[in-house]
């Protein structure tokens, strides 16, 4: 299902930038996985895969727990703040709630070593 989604959805787009790079596309497995150099249509492309992919589990999960919920209780999850290997909108997109994991710099844990001495 996966696979032909990854082939068949954005067609067109798709076609265009892969005759730009010389490139073919005809099976699942002509296809490189590259996340930071290449053709550029082919990194959306995969972000794009990601993003859908990613959301589609967690709708998975997200109907079961309405399902057993009380309706007022926010459903949410902790994404990774700055992180572009997904779209955020698309992954939050059925979330009541978009969160992100926030964490403090290295030394917080021990404050007397992290301040500047005077």
């Amino acid at each position: 299902m996966a696979q032909g989604a990854l082939l068949n959805s954005r067609q067109s787009e798709c076609a265009l930038d892969h005759r730009y790079w010389s490139e073919t596309i005809l099976a699942w497995g002509q296809i490189p996985i590259q996340r930071q150099y290449g053709n550029p249509g082919l990194l959306l492309s995969w972000k794009r895969f990601v993003s859908d992919t990613w959301r589609s589990y967690q709708k998975n999960q997200l109907d079961v727990i309405r399902a057993n919920s009380d309706p007022k209780q926010f459903i949410t999850t902790n994404t990774m703040g700055w992180y572009d290997g997904f779209d955020h909108y698309v992954v939050e997109k059925d979330h009541d709630l978009a969160a992100w994991d926030d964490y403090v710099g290295q030394g917080h844990l021990k404050p007397k070593t992290a301040l500047p001495t005077i």
